[in-house]
């Protein structure tokens, strides 16, 4: 655990990313959450502070969606709820904290739903246009919202009036939505064909100001072989927030996206780049015996440092996903360390990387349980805070504040409570967790 590697690495015209990233879901790209709910704060082991967690919850038998808010700790629903039907994409909250929109979509027409979070109510919806799924929401001042709709041939963007209550204009793009993630200013979206090809960026403005840049040396989509062998491969896509620029990462190759004007700046990943050496780590050389289907990649930004971690999926005949590894960048002294080759998948808070491994190993084939690396913390610079729940298998994990909420277990999934900053596990509930939205203010 832990395994360190080092490497003197050159930097490349000062590129610098920051990899949006979420747990990978068939059929979807990466979105991050925009706005934020309340201000989170450290929980010190009771609620009689007032603030409670806002969630979806599902009806298993219908299939249907409820927002409701949650104790922290035994995660049982207090206050009001309110019924969203199949609404549950898309989330993102507004700049003031006070109206929360969800997205549908897939075998309903795509639409967006308005709720009131001081009164717990939903405000109505608007249609959308477009065919696939809500997948990403973007609110802009004066009450207006982006939402983008895909599938895995076509992009809409939707431009909704929230006061009023109605779509104002829409525009298409070909391509699947891969990656998505709300800046200061606007929505960045990463698109791939539907066959192997280059990827574009989109950029739409909160003013609705819609531009692109088609990435010419940097591919991404999915193809079909002969025998029916499906392929797919997602490139990262990092904004640096510092500098308005967008970096698609593929496997040899990348390219600088200025969002200022959407100049393109391609660069080439030789041997001595240190881009070159951390994409040598995620793609194996030609001759491998286990050839990979499928690559996937997500990152975070830490002060100076760049997280990368993925999974990728082999030709072998159990068609099997294997992690990626995970390696940190440091910018400012231009090394590049592999942290940890077991992780797959990370989560950043309070300053530090909580790692796991959704892939999960099996000891035998007898064995139906799967065995993880549980949550490992790292700092920015890679060194390991603390190790909680053993070898378990760990799916997923969300925090809230200073208290990460764990999916751990396969054949019968807990929920743990983790402390973010020692690693105390502070309950283990028998349940699956939630899909947490944040912290509000208790209501009573």
């Amino acid at each position: 655990m832990g395994r360190m590697r080092a490497a003197g690495l050159a930097l490349i015209l000062g590129l610098s990313l920051l990899v949006a990233g979420c747990s990978p879901v068939a059929g979807s790209g990466s979105a991050r959450t925009s706005g934020s709910v309340g201000n989170p704060q450290c929980l010190e082991g009771d609620s009689s502070s007032g603030e409670r967690l806002l969630s979806l919850r599902w009806s298993r038998r219908l299939a249907l969606v409820e927002l409701v808010t949650l104790d922290p700790f035994d995660l049982l629903p207090v206050g009001r709820r309110v019924q969203l039907g199949t609404h549950s994409l898309g989330v993102s909250v507004s700049p003031d904290g006070s109206l929360l929109a969800l997205g549908r979509g897939g075998l309903t027409n795509p639409s967006v739903q308005i709720i009131d979070l001081a009164a717990m109510k939903a405000l109505g919806g608007v249609p959308l246009e477009g065919r696939g799924w809500v997948r990403a929401t973007k609110w802009a001042p004066g009450g207006a919202l982006t939402a983008a709709v895909s599938d895995d041939r076509n992009i809409t963007l939707n431009h909704v009036d929230v006061n009023g209550m109605t779509l104002l204009e829409s525009e298409s793009f070909t391509g699947e939505l891969i990656h998505s993630e709300a800046v200061d200013h606007g929505l960045v979206i990463a698109s791939a064909p539907r066959s192997i090809g280059p990827i574009t960026i989109i950029y739409v403005s909160d003013g609705w100001a819609i531009s692109s840049a088609v990435i010419g040396n940097v591919v991404g989509g999915g193809s079909e072989s002969e025998s029916g062998v499906l392929t797919e491969w997602r490139p990262a896509m990092a904004v640096d927030r510092r500098t308005s620029r967008v970096a698609v990462v593929g496997e040899s190759t990348a390219s600088l996206v200025d969002l200022a004007d959407m100049s393109v700046d391609d660069v080439d990943l030789g041997e001595t780049s240190w881009l070159g050496r951390l994409m040598a780590w995620f793609v194996p050389p030609a001759n491998a015996k286990e050839p990979i289907k499928s690559s996937v990649r997500f990152g975070h930004w830490l002060g100076t440092a760049l997280a990368v971690t993925g999974s990728n999926s082999t030709l072998d005949p159990q068609d099997r996903i294997t992690s990626a590894g995970l390696s940190l960048i440091d910018a400012a002294n231009a090394r590049s360390v592999l942290v940890d080759e077991q992780v797959s998948g990370i989560e950043v808070a309070s300053g530090r990387m909580l790692a796991f491994d959704h892939t999960g190993q099996r000891d035998s084939r007898e064995e139906p349980d799967r065995e993880g690396i549980g949550v490992i913390a790292y700092d920015e610079h890679g060194r390991e805070l603390w190790h909680s729940l053993g070898r378990r298998y760990v799916s997923g994990l969300q925090v809230v504040g200073c208290l990460a909420y764990v999916e751990a277990g396969w054949l019968k999934p807990q929920t743990a409570i983790v402390d973010v900053r020692s690693g105390r596990v502070i309950d283990l509930l028998n349940q699956y967790p939630p899909t947490l939205l944040g912290e509000v203010a208790g209501t009573g």
